[in-house]
């Protein structure tokens, strides 16, 4: 395992399947985009859901908190705070 990363081996899914945590976004190949809240700048971006987790800790409910919103800053214009929305899948699934 690389240096930074959280081992997930002992998280598992279960139905229903409710997706609000930091782990279960990246077990299920799922991702968080950051959208900068500065209105003249179109910047956006994937955040790091590993740095994310190291920081907040895999357990983070992000459905209805701002942490992360308000934590952001646009690389572009250096705004802080934005919007963060889920970012799905789209990968092909074997079923």
């Amino acid at each position: 395992m690389f240096a930074g990363m959280i081992d997930l081996s002992n998280y598992v899914i279960t139905y229903p399947l409710k997706v609000d945590t930091l782990w279960k976004l990246k077990k299920l190949g799922m991702g968080l985009t950051a959208y900068c809240g500065n209105p003249q700048c179109e910047y956006f971006g994937a955040l790091d859901l590993d740095l994310l987790m190291e920081r907040l800790g895999p357990e983070f409910r992000f459905v209805g908190d701002e942490t992360i919103d308000r934590s952001i800053r646009c690389p572009v214009c250096q705004h802080k705070g934005g919007v963060v929305k889920v970012q799905a899948n789209t990968t092909a699934q074997n079923v």
